[in-house]
């Protein structure tokens, strides 16, 4: 059971550190250059949503979403991807053990985003 728990605090810690920084500076004339997220994700209750799917094989016991999932967070994202999924054990600063699961990505091309607009830019998901 404690896998479990901790697979599912690792996965909503990783949202808080979600991090974009485009490539570059957006259009003068662009409004919001912000991607628009995938549709759908981990639905943590309570109308909280992260718009992410964790990929990789569902008997593992980790959360995962299977290893035909979407791995993108971006709706109309046109580029390249790397996906990095670490797993293994961890111990707090009390000596008690935890199962780590931590799933790292980066992002590297076009998109539409919010403003209806292509842009280019990379983004990052920890």
């Amino acid at each position: 059971m404690r896998s479990g728990k901790a697979a599912s605090f690792l996965l909503v810690l990783s949202a808080f550190f979600w991090t974009v920084a485009l490539a570059g500076p957006a259009s003068a004339t662009a409004k919001n250059a912000e991607p628009v997220p995938i549709p759908g994700g981990l639905d943590l209750g309570g109308g909280n949503v992260i718009h992410t799917y964790a990929p990789g094989p569902e008997d593992a016991g980790l959360g995962l979403t299977g290893v035909d999932s979407e791995p993108s967070t971006i709706t109309n994202f046109n580029g390249l991807s790397g996906y990095a999924l670490f797993v293994g054990s961890a111990t707090d600063a009390d000596g008690n053990p935890y199962d780590a699961v931590l799933d790292m990505r980066v992002f590297d091309g076009e998109y539409v985003g919010a403003d209806g607009a292509h842009h280019h830019g990379t983004f990052g998901f920890i």
